[in-house]
């Protein structure tokens, strides 16, 4: 029955956009779609990049489903020069939940306006699904009375069991932003060849939602509009299709995005629906999405290192370990970097694993790990001229020839595949276009990392090394940048001369990452530069996360609430709340509940330990320091058990502690520290002979 429904569904959706062979009209053959954000402060203006997202991806997808090339602004793929038979649209996103409404107004250059309506859910995520439904009909009428044409050449057929090809469930099951990239651009070409089909829809939001987590940390929109896409296909998918397998689409998606209840929420759904059938009978990334979900990172390694897992399942369950372990990176760095080393070794080309790992702190890792990166891109770059033939030759032999200190033909190779996408050969989804901004956005943050080492870790003037990398960032939006804020002390206007952005949201979150900036922003610009940047704030963790790591958020119990909302199984919004509010009587029952809930994962210790010493319960304070120390070295925890040592008395066991700090293996200075501290201690008592 459901594929009867499913097949239904798929005939009116071709059918009521017109899908039928002869009947194009003449009219522009791509649409290219800008991007703006009203201010924060105007009436019901769109919240956040999601929600805008939702709406522009919608057009788009309706016009793919017209057999149109679409451009992106927000993937910067819209050539500086469009041809003229293309469409060039404007898009306004608005809210009003008052009215249960939400709206997007389309407008041509020549003044022709377009607005569509619908349905506002108090929860952004569904706006998904409602913007999906308009792509069935309302959408396309409007692009159509716009002047946006049907193409002529589209297959009109939909095929229940059209497969997913061959080499996309290779590509899908690779860890890297290339193969994802490879993948969507076959599956784009699949269905407009030969229609869409349950499998084909759900690979689809997969790689959208892969290629997303690859630029978790980007300042750009780019990720927010890679997981709509994400999103709105997993919405078609359950709306023609609902099934078990669609609503584990949907948890993949959710649980990449960060919503780890609604993850759980839609796996629930799915076993139910499934009923009785062998687990063996769902895909093997169900239990590891699963397992990420709840936060259990060690099961995750276990299931990398089950005797007879498969490369696929290896590579997927080290890349969410990492995932699950980053929130530790700066408490327990070894343990981070450890994860981080075993995934990039199952795959190579895991750029979100090196970023990670660039961005732990430690001067004693931290050259060697914030250069990984450059020769990792050089080597995708490589692999991108075989995984994408229709290259221009010139352009392939470029990328074959990217060796990681030739950072002019590194960039070169990525301007050349901008160049290739913008010429009208290339109508495949995204663009080449987009693959080359793709790879300047991942360059940009390695250089970014690379830089904040630099000043802040070493010390140094980084202006040479600047220098050096000025040709991999300087066709990105904040690349100018690159020089002024090196420059100490940090000169806010310069900053902001260098940047060529539009999209004041983007800007916001940009300068808030950076503290040499932020330093010099008065409070009434800190103010507006914090307003701006709640545009990236969504039901996430990840997102609620970086709202949290901003020192002057003042609300962040409430912040804290709503991580305890979409990730109610997870250790960050219990962590804040015991490192920030350790007297507030309130969560005296919390914190022996999280005990234990929450006791297995690495950070939480370490704040259940900081949280205990400052409620002045030495004993369980100790326990928790000590069950640090079984994750491998962290000198916080040994420093705190020898000063309760020290406070006990206890001078021998006080000193052996400390010197079995020196001993341990060291990603920074703690072995130099924790000599001095043994010294200094030993002056404090005139014992100098000890001290020496």
């Amino acid at each position: 029955m459901s594929r009867i429904l499913y097949l239904l569904a798929t005939i009116v959706l071709f059918w009521s956009n017109g899908f039928t062979a002869g009947a194009a009209e003449t009219g522009p053959s791509a649409l290219l779609l800008k991007a703006k954000m009203q201010p924060f402060n105007q009436p019901h203006a769109a919240t956040g990049y999601l929600e805008r997202e939702f709406a522009r991806q919608a057009v788009l997808m309706a016009a793919r489903d017209m057999g149109c090339a679409t451009r992106d602004m927000v993937l910067r793929e819209i050539p500086d020069q469009a041809q003229s038979d293309d469409m060039l649209l404007d898009i306004e996103v608005f809210r009003d939940p008052s009215a249960n409404r939400q709206w997007l107004i389309l407008a041509k250059a020549a003044g022709q306006k377009k607005e569509l309506s619908t349905g506002c859910p108090a929860d952004i995520l569904d706006g998904a699904a409602e913007w999906e439904k308009r792509t069935e009909a309302e959408i396309p009428a409007a692009l159509q009375e716009l002047g946006l044409s049907r193409s002529a050449s589209l297959n009109s057929k939909s095929d229940l069991e059209a497969p997913v090809p061959d080499e996309v469930n290779r590509y899908l099951e690779s860890i890297s932003p290339f193969t994802q990239f490879a993948a969507i651009r076959k599956l784009h070409r699949a269905i407009r060849e030969s229609g869409q089909s349950p499998v084909r829809l759900d690979a689809l939001a997969r790689a959208y939602a892969n290629l997303a987590m690859q630029i978790e940390d980007c300042y750009t929109a780019m990720r927010k509009a890679y997981l709509a896409r994400a999103y709105l296909y997993a919405a078609r998918l359950l709306r023609v299709h609902d099934s078990s397998e669609a609503h584990r689409t949907l948890a993949y998606v959710h649980i990449i995005y960060g919503n780890n209840t609604k993850a759980l929420e839609e796996l629930a759904t799915a076993q139910k629906m499934a009923g009785s059938s062998s687990p063996a009978a769902q895909p093997f990334w169900v239990p590891l999405i699963e397992h990420y979900a709840k936060w259990r990172f060690d099961k995750l390694e276990q299931a990398a290192q089950a005797p007879g897992a498969s490369r696929a399942t290896r590579e997927l369950a080290l890349f969410l370990h990492i995932e699950c372990l980053a929130f530790s990176s700066s408490s327990f760095p070894d343990l981070a970097l450890a994860a981080a080393n075993e995934s990039l070794q199952e795959s190579r080309l895991n750029v979100r694993a090196a970023l990670i790992m660039s961005q732990i702190p430690g001067v004693g890792h931290g050259h060697a790990d914030t250069s990984r990166g450059f020769p990792l891109m050089a080597r995708g770059m490589a692999r991108c001229a075989r995984l994408f033939p229709e290259l221009p030759e010139k352009a392939k032999q470029t990328l074959e020839r990217a060796s990681e200190q030739d950072f002019p033909g590194m960039a070169s190779g990525a301007r050349m595949m901008i160049d290739a996408g913008a010429t009208r050969s290339d109508r495949d989804e995204p663009s080449l276009a987009a693959l080359g901004r793709l790879i300047q956005e991942l360059d940009f943050e390695f250089v970014r990392a690379r830089m904040d080492f630099v000043r802040f870790q070493w010390g140094v003037p980084p202006e040479e090394e600047a220098q050096a990398f000025l040709p991999l960032v300087e066709d990105h939006p904040f690349g100018g940048n690159i020089m002024a804020v090196s420059e100490k002390p940090c000169n806010p206007s310069a900053c902001l001369k260098n940047i060529r952005v539009v999209d004041p949201s983007e800007l916001a979150k940009y300068l808030l990452e950076d503290t040499a900036y932020l330093c010099k922003l008065s409070p009434e610009n800190r103010k507006r530069w914090t307003d701006e940047t709640r545009r990236d704030f969504g039901p996430s963790r990840h997102d609620i996360g970086r709202m949290l790591a901003k020192k002057d958020e003042p609300t962040t119990r409430k912040l804290c609430d709503e991580l305890l909302k979409v990730d109610l199984q997870g250790p960050i919004g219990p962590a804040w709340l015991c490192s920030e509010f350790p007297n507030d009587p309130a969560l005296t029952a919390k914190a022996e509940a999280w005990e234990q809930q929450l006791g297995f994962y690495p950070t939480m210790q370490h704040c259940l330990a900081f949280y205990f010493e400052k409620a002045k319960k030495p004993e369980k304070a100790l326990f928790w320091w000590k069950k640090c120390l079984e994750f491998g070295t962290n000198s916080t925890a040994f420093e705190h058990i020898a000063k309760a040592y020290l406070d006990a008395g206890d001078e021998a066991r006080y000193v052996k502690t400390m010197e079995e700090l020196a001993a341990q293996p060291d990603s920074g200075l703690n072995s130099a520290s924790a000599q001095v501290e043994i010294a200094r201690h030993f002056m404090d008592k005139g014992e100098y002979a000890k001290a020496l």
